[in-house]
């Protein structure tokens, strides 16, 4: 975590530049191939305390896709700023439709369906039965599953809000 501190006291460390000329520094591309995460902590860490924009952190994460959804996850559990989730919850949505619909292997998150739901309002809970009926009606190969798994987990939370805030209408 002191390592994570150092980063928002000097974000130089791992970016150069503003806006869209962001650019990962040497350092920022040896933490992806050896400590994804950290540097995943690093720039959420920066966002939350204004040093950098998501804008800013999806130019400086195109040094690798996965990282950027890794960290745009990372993002939904830690931000509290409504437009912000707004903005995530449809950019990982649109990414786990596109990965499903693919079929892309090889795709190795940082946090799996189950992590996010244990760590994140975002995503509820998942279901057994549907995973199970799910690969057959799909033809989704195993390397999809987790993706399925976590698009199933944000539609399914956001329609029971959905299905809530009807109800509360209907009998308020």
């Amino acid at each position: 975590m002191l390592q994570v501190y150092g980063f928002i006291e000097e974000p130089k460390l791992l970016l150069h530049g503003r806006g869209k000329g962001v650019v990962p520094t040497a350092l920022a591309r040896h933490l992806r191939d050896t400590q994804e995460g950290l540097l995943v902590a690093a720039v959420v860490s920066l966002h939350e305390n204004s040093k950098v924009r998501l804008e800013e952190a999806d130019v400086f994460f195109q040094i690798g896709p996965q990282l950027l959804v890794d960290f745009w996850e990372a993002l939904l559990v830690a931000s509290s700023q409504d437009p912000i989730i707004q903005e995530l919850l449809f950019c990982l949505t649109s990414v786990y439709i596109d990965r499903v619909a693919q079929s892309n292997q090889g795709v190795k998150p940082l946090k799996t369906a189950e992590d996010l739901v244990n760590s994140c309002c975002h995503y509820g809970t998942l279901f057994p039965w549907v995973s199970v009926l799910t690969p057959a009606q799909l033809n989704v190969t195993p390397g999809n599953q987790e993706d399925l798994e976590k698009l199933q987990s944000l539609l399914y939370r956001f329609s029971l809000i959905g299905w809530r805030c009807v109800w509360l209408f209907v009998i308020g």
